[in-house]
């Protein structure tokens, strides 16, 4: 089946489908649609198509020997009166059906006939090609046969009078490389004699014209009389055309006084823009040739006009003309060659532009340094700046008076020193209340470290701490360190007399205990790191095989319950008590498992299931007594290197976490495995 679509205006048609009638004959379905596709109207047509065709308010579907017509109306263009109407009456008249050898006599009974479409036509139309190449088509209709035209492209318009063509084989045969001659235009018959003859006669003698009105021989006739300077005839044909553009232009050369003014106006009028420059120039009226080439936006030669002589203009408009040369340079993304005329135009804003594409910071700078003080381009430059992460946007937010738009850069940039000092230097007291705005504003993006990087150097450390706890356990206990020593020297700073160490030392706890709003932190600092490299101890031992150690570290993993999810403890506790044959401490992680609340029923039942599978084959008992069941907690120190209880007198321990290791062991090692501070 053949399918069509067809547009006019802001409407479309669709055809949608053949449709078998009861009597074995068959129907197409067009759908007339909107801009967006919205079907606003359908037909059922019984010609079979051939050629479909559209317009603004008509749609036109040929067969052979007949053709259908459809002025459509969608909802949206009738009128008051018509929606008034009955419905039958609106569509009357809407639909014709016309034979090709019918002579209509313009009534009708507003049925549709289309038994008309199966009617032989008596008369013969002959289309003949005279070869396979060259297109010759004569068309003999009734006894009329018209000039016939030779061409080798297709028709693929007509208006006004005029038939362009394509030459689509050529196109097809290199399709990258267009060529404007692959487009040809014809004129018909009626616009060449017309035109012939407008040259031979006057133009008040032309009465061909009135006899075959046409738009396109009216505007020919006005374009000839703007020709012989006949202005009062060429604005009587405009007005005849409705081409009020046309009407406006013949006022302006009606009002010169000089002939070789208005033939370079009319020149213009008809696009000989090089003939008019030329003759405004003989004229010695050099403002005119620069306004007409500003007009066309041609500025390159503006520039070349203007720099033939001076003028009291010139300077003005030597700046125009460089920044409109600048922009067509920028609009094509060309931005050095913008630069340099932005640079003789003095377009400061512009250029900043210009400079930023470029990535040119050096010259953005130089830029902002050369600006007065309170420029309006100076927080432009300075927000260009901080997009690209340089500091030297504070400078420019200071010139210009911005201190608080300064300090944000600061704070986005993470500069926090720089916008301390600046806070303190213009009496800001927002700084305080800006550095816990821009830390929750971290938290809620889920950026705890920014969060944390932003404390401490702020000189926040405790505020760091809380955050850390989170994440980074050992880096938290550290800057509480830093805490106790930044509390001790401001206590020694602050102490007029002499004291001994010890008392000074005293006094700064003493006030650290006071201020501090959670003693927990301060007191436990630590656990968490513990807690965490005891977990990674344990993967570490158990990967390496030695699943002893790596059952006896698990074992201290009991005791930070309130730090690591106690299903991840217990159930590494199971893998590596099994992995080393203690059935008995396998047999009590599993327990633990089983009794944990947070389980859903399904994974508490895949514990049991599991636990059952293993304790089939072994019995619930160690086979050697575990030292870690035997001890108290907290009786003897633990090894931070291997995760055993050390029974020795003689133990290292670390200046900074004060936590210890076997001397043995920690020979092995150059920073502490804790805190990775440097082993003294």
């Amino acid at each position: 089946d053949q399918g069509f679509i067809a547009c006019g205006g802001e409407d479309g048609l669709l055809k949608a489908f053949n449709e078998q009638s009861n009597q074995n004959t068959s129907k197409d379905r067009y759908v007339l649609c909107n801009s967006i596709g919205t079907p606003q109207d359908s037909k059922y047509i019984d010609i079979y198509p051939l050629f479909v065709t559209m317009t603004k308010t008509h749609v036109i579907v040929a067969s052979k020997e007949a053709f259908y017509v459809w002025q459509y109306r969608v909802a949206k263009k009738l009128t008051a009166l018509e929606i008034n109407q009955v419905s039958k009456t609106r569509k009357e008249g809407r639909e014709r059906v016309f034979h090709i050898d019918d002579s209509p006599s313009g009534t009708s009974d507003g049925t549709l006939n289309f038994a008309k479409a199966f009617t032989a036509t008596r008369d013969q139309i002959c289309c003949i090609t005279a070869s396979d190449r060259m297109l010759v088509v004569v068309c003999l209709i009734h006894i009329h046969m018209y000039e016939p035209i030779q061409t080798s492209g297709f028709i693929c318009h007509f208006e006004d009078l005029e038939i362009k063509s394509v030459l689509l084989d050529e196109i097809m045969r290199d399709p990258e490389v267009l060529n404007k001659d692959y487009f040809i235009n014809f004129e018909i018959r009626s616009l060449r004699d017309s035109r012939a003859l407008i040259e031979k006669v006057e133009i008040e003698d032309v009465q061909f014209i009135e006899d075959n009105p046409h738009l396109r021989l009216w505007r020919l006739l006005a374009e000839a009389a703007l020709q012989k300077l006949d202005l009062k005839m060429a604005e009587q044909v405009f007005v005849r055309c409705r081409d009020y553009q046309g009407i406006e232009f013949v006022k302006r050369p009606s009002n010169l006084q000089s002939e070789a003014m208005k033939q370079a106006e009319v020149a213009a009028y008809f696009s000989r823009f090089e003939e008019a420059e030329r003759m405004y120039l003989d004229m010695d009226r050099r403002d005119l040739a620069i306004g007409l080439r500003m007009k066309l936006g041609d500025w390159f030669r503006v520039l070349q006009l203007l720099k033939t002589e001076s003028g009291d203009y010139d300077d003005a408009f030597l700046e125009q003309a460089y920044n409109a040369i600048g922009d067509y340079f920028a609009d094509r993304q060309k931005w050095l060659n913008a630069v340099q005329y932005y640079l003789q135009g003095r377009s400061q804003e512009c250029l900043a532009e210009c400079y930023y594409m470029l990535e040119d910071y050096d010259g953005l700078q130089k830029l902002a340094n050369s600006l007065p003080e309170n420029h309006e381009l100076l927080p432009d430059i300075g927000q260009m700046f901080v997009t690209v992460g340089m500091c030297e946007a504070v400078s420019g937010f200071l010139k210009c008076n911005q201190p608080k738009a300064a300090v944000y850069a600061c704070v986005h940039l993470n500069h926090w020193n720089k916008a301390v000092e600046l806070a303190k230097n213009h009496s800001m007291k927002e700084i305080g209340p800006l550095l816990s705005k821009y830390a929750s504003h971290l938290l809620e993006k889920n950026k705890t470290l920014e969060a944390v990087e932003l404390y401490r150097k702020a000189h926040h450390f405790l505020d760091a701490a809380k955050l850390m706890f989170k994440k980074l356990y050992v880096l938290a206990a550290l800057l509480v360190e830093n805490f106790h020593t930044q509390i001790k020297s401001s206590q020694q700073s602050k102490t007029k007399s002499k004291k001994s160490e010890a008392t000074s030392a005293l006094a700064g706890l003493l006030e650290e205990d006071e201020s501090s709003s959670d003693s927990r932190i301060l007191d436990d600092a630590w656990c968490g790191a513990e807690a965490y490299h005891f977990f990674l101890l344990v993967q570490r031992q158990l990967y390496e095989g030695k699943v002893d150690a790596a059952m006896r570290t698990a074992l201290h993993l009991r005791d930070y319950e309130d730090i690591i999810p106690a299903v991840e403890i217990y159930s590494l506790l199971a893998i590596c008590s099994s992995a080393n044959c203690a059935f008995g401490t396998c047999s009590r992680a599993f327990i633990k498992l089983e009794s944990l609340e947070t389980l859903t029923p399904d994974q508490r039942q895949l514990y049991e299931d599991l636990a059952l599978e293993i304790f089939t084959k072994h019995s619930p008992r160690d086979t050697r007594q575990s030292q870690r069941d035997s001890l108290t907690d907290g009786a003897l120190p633990t090894c931070i290197v291997t995760g055993r209880v050390i029974s020795e007198y003689q133990f290292w321990m670390c200046s900074v976490c004060k936590h210890c290791a076997v001397e043995q062991e920690i020979t092995q090692h150059s920073f502490c495995p804790l805190c990775h501070s440097p082993v003294g």
